[in-house]
């Protein structure tokens, strides 16, 4: 399979939406390795109890059982990109309006789906899915193989280690969902608002600075927690991920801004650095309180002044 077969797929794009889901994943996996997925009974082994032991040291720090989704799976970079095209479509499309554009519109969006997903499908090493706009049975956790030992061998660092911290990121998702009932559907009714307004011509900025706000506090609790549960220093792996991305190409950076891997990244930063600050001044147990009700979640403004908040919220 190769740009042939992808550009085929795009061709034959089709349908009521402004974007053919099920073609721009044909596309994106004709124009990706599929990666290995032969593992042995001790890889396999190894997977699992990564996984355990994350729930049972994230469970430590928060002080409260959390319960894991129902699915969890190791995959290859198709697997992923098949799984992620269906969660797009089902939170992209119920907003978008149908559509009696020309063909050749929708294979551009299609094209422009399709370049993400191939994208993303050489890069995302674990995610957890919260299954927005889905049901409860959609909700997964996904390693992907292929990524976790390219990604340990440009690193320069034993898989064994790399594969825990991953799990441990992807098992504090899991936990955040778990401790706040209330945030599926606080992302949802922004994520409908925020692209409903675009395709009828308007920008709601309260939906997407919103939304930013909840992400980046996801992103960075997840970050705090990861590191608080896992029993050995990581900063190795962060200072590693941190100088690869500083000798990223120029090409490759534009691609991470188009694709915003490079705000995503900064929400990292901003979101840790603020639970890092709350954990100083009250302990770890004060930065639960960001996950009781959606009032709890920190302005811009209280981000970058932690104090703001534990005054505000008093944890």
């Amino acid at each position: 399979m190769g740009l042939l077969e992808s550009i085929d797929a795009i061709r034959q794009a089709e349908g009521e939406h402004l974007v053919d889901w099920q073609a721009a994943a044909q596309a994106a996996m004709a124009s990706t390795p599929r990666g290995t997925l032969d593992l042995d009974d001790t890889e396999r082994h190894a997977y699992h109890d990564a996984v355990v032991e994350a729930k049972d040291a994230v469970e430590r720090v928060v002080e409260s059982e959390i319960y894991l989704p129902p699915r969890i799976e190791i995959l290859d970079r198709h697997h992923w990109i098949d799984r992620t095209a269906i969660s797009f479509e089902r939170i992209v499309d119920p907003t978008m309006p149908e559509t009696t554009s020309p063909d050749v519109a929708r294979s551009i969006n299609t094209t422009t789906a399709s370049f993400t997903l191939a994208v993303l499908g050489r890069r995302v090493v674990g995610q957890y899915e919260p299954a927005l706009f889905g049901t409860p049975e959609d909700r997964a956790l996904y390693v992907v193989h292929p990524n976790i030992l390219t990604m340990a061998d440009e690193l320069g660092v034993p898989v064994a280690p790399f594969r825990r911290w991953v799990i441990h990121h992807e098992v504090s998702h899991a936990a955040e969902f778990h401790l706040a009932p209330w945030l599926t559907d606080y992302l949802e009714t922004r994520i409908e608002r925020a692209i409903g307004e675009i395709f009828h011509g308007h920008l709601d900025r309260d939906a997407l600075r919103e939304l930013t706000l909840a992400m980046t506090v996801v992103e960075g609790f997840a970050e705090l927690l990861m590191d608080e549960a896992i029993d050995e220093d990581v900063s190795h792996l962060r200072d590693r991920l941190e100088a690869r991305r500083a000798g990223l190409g120029p090409l490759t950076q534009l691609i991470d801004w188009f694709l915003g891997i490079t705000a995503k990244r900064k929400q990292y930063e901003w979101g840790r650095a603020f639970f890092l600050e709350v954990a100083h001044e009250r302990g770890i147990e004060a930065t639960l309180a960001v996950w009781e009700r959606p009032e709890h979640l920190p302005s811009s403004s209280e981000l970058n002044d932690p104090t703001a908040w534990i005054d505000r919220v008093d944890p």
